[in-house]
């Protein structure tokens, strides 16, 4: 009876995000890059670098050198079903979500028992940023998966299996290896009378099999202009980062001239640094429940083995990404924190509790679906703008817009990168002569993406200064406005 629950639960959870998956669209995100690496993989038959709409002369804007195993394998699948087919890659990406569930509750059964097993299972199924990356197409939640996955393996000294599963954590996303340390730790502490150097031996070379060739790869596929390019140079942004974060935390000053108005970044959909978003990615029921963990459960040998990876993770997190780095990031940890989690359900005795625990869970999930099937959807005024880019604008015109979604609808490039704010906050000649420059001649801008940008400066959207000079610019043309966006063009010589 339990292993049909699990399935059950398995299965309603997969209905549900198939149902919202297959009843959406590609539109959020960096989903639309992963989409298109996997489409230019299927129709130059091999594993390319650039955007093909884009190609290396662009390369500073869209490039290809991250990890691609998920892409290879979801255009191996086009091949075999026929054709580039989003429903199919929907379908393929659940298979990520459901194999989290299952290695979760084997990983929690393995450690504590079958009533752990199934509610650290309930927990992480209906996290927040599980539930809606477990839709999009981001390599998060696949990631997570293959993480538990290979854990799982260690504790039943799978090693060989285990290896190969820390090669394919790496090959479909880098932050993987941050895991390393913590599973060559394992390995000591589970094999500490048993040949633990043939087994750690064993490890390596398995996943070694996995990662040369990728690193083989790099070296021979150079992308100077790529962010994590060369093999040189992930070192160097690895060690630059790390170095300068550090550096922060001891001289807060390097922070005050980082966010100073001349120094804008990026920005974060969340941070670190804003507990309202730590609710918003992880869900109150697991957060709550971990306090409830750390006020009335001792700790035990598992529990070790757990937060092995869980803080080693947070390190490379804080240090890298830094305080305010994106929730998003700590998605590979969730599976081990709601195993911890589910050890404060398991300690009440009524039965009442952990089914209304379930229920919140439950209500959540479905409250995340709901959010997910809002916004994943082109809104009317931006599909109109869309339209009117395809139809009315050259196919060599390259549009200022903030999504990457817009070439994958328009077949146009985007331009959206660091020299921006020489666009956005410098003077109306020094405006002119950079679009001049770079044959820019059309802004699409997202209205709800326009900020207040008095007291802070960020690229995640457009500053309302410059929204509001731009319409003053004598070379600016409205051409389309509604209640999404507006489409202005620039008449340059």
């Amino acid at each position: 009876m339990a292993q049909k629950r699990i399935w059950m639960f398995v299965m309603f959870c997969l209905l549900g995000l198939s149902l919202v998956g297959l009843t959406t669209e590609l539109y959020l995100g960096d989903e639309i890059i992963h989409f298109r690496f996997a489409k230019d993989i299927v129709r130059a038959e091999k594993r390319v670098t650039v955007d093909s709409l884009y190609g290396k002369d662009f390369s500073r804007q869209i490039h290809y050198m991250f990890s691609p195993l998920w892409h290879l394998l979801l255009a191996y699948l086009w091949k075999i079903t026929g054709g580039i087919s989003f429903a199919v890659a929907q379908i393929y990406h659940l298979f990520y979500y459901a194999l989290l569930l299952v290695s979760t509750y084997l990983l929690g059964k393995e450690l504590y028992g079958k009533e752990e097993g199934w509610y650290s299972m309930v927990l992480v199924a209906s996290l927040p940023m599980v539930v809606s990356f477990g839709i999009l197409f981001y390599v998060d939640v696949p990631l997570a998966a293959l993480t538990t996955l290979t854990f799982l393996l260690l504790l039943k000294k799978r090693v060989i299996l285990a290896g190969f599963g820390f090669g394919l954590m790496y090959f479909i996303k880098m932050n993987g290896l941050i895991f390393g340390i913590p599973f060559f730790l394992t390995i000591l502490f589970k094999n500490a009378r048993d040949r633990w150097w043939a087994r750690l031996l064993g490890f390596s070379l398995a996943a070694l099999i996995v990662i040369l060739p990728d690193i083989y790869w790099r070296e021979k596929n150079v992308l100077e202009e790529a962010w994590l390019g060369s093999n040189q140079k992930i070192v160097n942004v690895f060690v630059t980062e790390v170095s300068k974060n550090l550096k922060g935390w001891t001289d807060p000053s390097v922070w005050e001239k980082t966010l100073a108005l001349k120094a804008p970044k990026f920005g974060h959909d969340s941070t670190f640094l804003r507990p309202k978003d730590h609710i918003k990615y992880f869900g109150l029921p697991l957060l709550l429940l971990l306090i409830l963990y750390l006020i009335k459960r001792p700790f035990s040998k598992n529990d070790l083995l757990l937060w092995m990876p869980i803080l080693f993770y947070l390190l490379f997190f804080l240090s890298f990404f830094n305080m305010d780095g994106d929730i998003r990031y700590l998605l590979p940890i969730s599976p081990f924190l709601s195993i911890l989690a589910s050890r404060a359900i398991s300690s009440w005795d009524k039965k009442g509790v952990k089914g209304f625990i379930v229920f919140i869970c439950l209500v959540q999930l479905v409250s995340v679906l709901v959010f997910v099937y809002i916004h994943r959807r082109i809104p009317p005024g931006v599909r109109e703008a869309f339209h009117y880019i395809k139809e009315k604008t050259p196919d060599d015109a390259i549009i200022i817009y903030v999504d990457y979604n817009l070439s994958e609808y328009t077949d146009r490039r985007i331009y959206w990168h660091w020299d921006l704010k020489t666009l956005f906050w410098e003077e109306e000649e020094t405006v002119k002569a950079f679009l001049s420059k770079r044959n820019l001649r059309y802004l699409l801008v997202k209205k709800e993406r326009i900020y207040d940008d008095q007291n802070v400066r960020h690229l995640k959207g457009y500053p309302l200064s410059f929204i509001r000079r731009s319409s003053t610019f004598d070379f600016s043309e409205l051409l389309l406005n509604n209640d999404s966006v507006s489409l202005w063009k620039f008449r340059i010589e």
